[in-house]
C-alpha cells in the first residue's frame, strides 16, 4: 500500500488480505489485518460508520474463528449497539451479528444469554416474514389495479369502434357473406 492510497483503498487492501490469511488458517496474521483495518476506519470515519462496524464485525468472528469467545462477545454487542443506532433493532443485517453471539454465548457456558440473542434473531426474522408479506400483498393490489385500468382501457377502445359502427353500414358485406356461405356449408 501506498501512502497516496485513499484510505478506503487501504481499508479494503487490509479487509482482502484477512480473508487471505483466513482462507489459509492464518488467523492471527488476519486477526492483525482486520485490527489494523478496525483503526484506520475509525480514525477516518468514526466509530458510527458504516464501513467502521464492518470492520468490528469481521475482526469479531475472526475473534471468533480462534475461541477468542469473550473478546468476539464484546465486538459484537458493539456491532449490535452502533448498527441498532443506524439502522434500528430489526435490520436484517443483525440476524448473523445475533447468531455469533448466540454462539459465542453458548461456548462460554452463558446459555441463559445465548438463547436471549436467538430469540432477538427470531424476532427480526418474524419482523422481516412480515415485511415480506406485506409487500408482496402491497404488490398484488397495485397489479389488480393495473389489470383493471387496462381492461377498462379496452372497454373504452371497444365502445369507441361499436359506435363508429353502429350508425350504419360500413361498407364492407365480404364478412357477412362469408359467415353465410359458412352457414350453408355446415347446414345451420
Amino acid at each position: 500500500m501506498s501512502s497516496s492510497d485513499s484510505p478506503l483503498t487501504q481499508i479494503t487492501d487490509l479487509m482482502s488480505s484477512s480473508l487471505i490469511y483466513l482462507s489459509s488458517s492464518s488467523y492471527p496474521l488476519a486477526e492483525d489485518s482486520y485490527a489494523r483495518a478496525l483503526d484506520l476506519s475509525e480514525k477516518t470515519y468514526g466509530e458510527a460508520h458504516p464501513t467502521t462496524v464492518k470492520c468490528l464485525e469481521y475482526l469479531s468472528r475472526c475473534l471468533k474463528m480462534q475461541g477468542k469467545w469473550d473478546l468476539s462477545v464484546k465486538m459484537l454487542e458493539r456491532v449490535v449497539s452502533l448498527r441498532e443506532e443506524m439502522e434500528g433493532e430489526d435490520d436484517a443485517g443483525m440476524l448473523g451479528v445475533y447468531s455469533d453471539l448466540e454462539e459465542c454465548c453458548r461456548e462460554m457456558g452463558r446459555g441463559e444469554e445465548g438463547e436471549g440473542w436467538r430469540r432477538r434473531r427470531k424476532m427480526v426474522m418474524g419482523v422481516m416474514k412480515q415485511r415480506i408479506e406485506e409487500n408482496e400483498q402491497k404488490e398484488e393490489k397495485e397489479e389488480e389495479v393495473e389489470s383493471e385500468e387496462e381492461e377498462e382501457e379496452g372497454k373504452e377502445g371497444f365502445s369507441d369502434s361499436e359506435e363508429e359502427n353502429k350508425d350504419g353500414d360500413d361498407g364492407d358485406n365480404s364478412n357477412d357473406e362469408n359467415n353465410e356461405e359458412n352457414r350453408k356449408r355446415w347446414n345451420l
